[in-house]
């Protein structure tokens, strides 16, 4: 009787750990939905959100280096970095290859949104970059693109939406 009651309480206190881990393991909400369990769609959508987020960040920290002259090396080389990186996220938008053709609009006009923004900053950091040089041939710059940008994610956020409309 001895080794059955030794069994029982190590099977008792096995099943108290497993379900002790496994329910510490699942307390709290992240907030950070499961990619794994999501639908395509959904996926789809998170995934452009996140990108879109991105885009929004790199602006913003563009936006805050120093506007006109650049007062030293270190401005434009923070501006450089931003711009190489709108221009990475840029191309991985183009190459996110994994698009049903119902989210080709969207991540079009997500791409376009992107590269116009890229496009931008990257004017604003050549023209830093020749005002510091000293470069007497500075041509006016067309910043529209600046204002296409704005449209073009406009644009995407109707399309965003659309796509969640049709999940629900």
């Amino acid at each position: 009787m001895k080794p059955r009651t030794i069994f029982a309480l190590s099977l008792l206190v096995g099943m108290l750990l497993i379900t002790a881990c496994n329910g510490s393991a699942n307390s709290g909400h992240t907030g950070t939905p499961d990619p794994l369990t999501m639908t395509i769609t959904e996926r789809i959508i998170w995934d452009f959100e996140n990108i879109r987020n991105e885009v929004h960040d790199l602006a913003e920290a563009a936006a805050d280096t120093p506007a006109g002259e650049p007062e030293n090396m270190e401005d434009l080389e923070e501006l450089n970095q931003i711009v190489n990186q709108m221009a990475a996220l840029s191309r991985e938008i183009k190459e996110y290859y994994d698009v049903p053709l119902f989210a080709v609009k969207a991540q079009s006009a997500l791409y376009n949104f992107a590269d116009s923004t890229y496009s931008c900053y990257s004017y604003k950091h050549q023209e830093y970059m020749r005002k510091l040089v000293g470069d007497e041939t500075i041509t006016e710059v067309d910043y529209s693109i600046c204002d296409q940008a704005q449209e073009y994610e406009e644009s995407f956020d109707l399309l965003l939406q659309e796509l969640k409309d049709d999940t629900t």
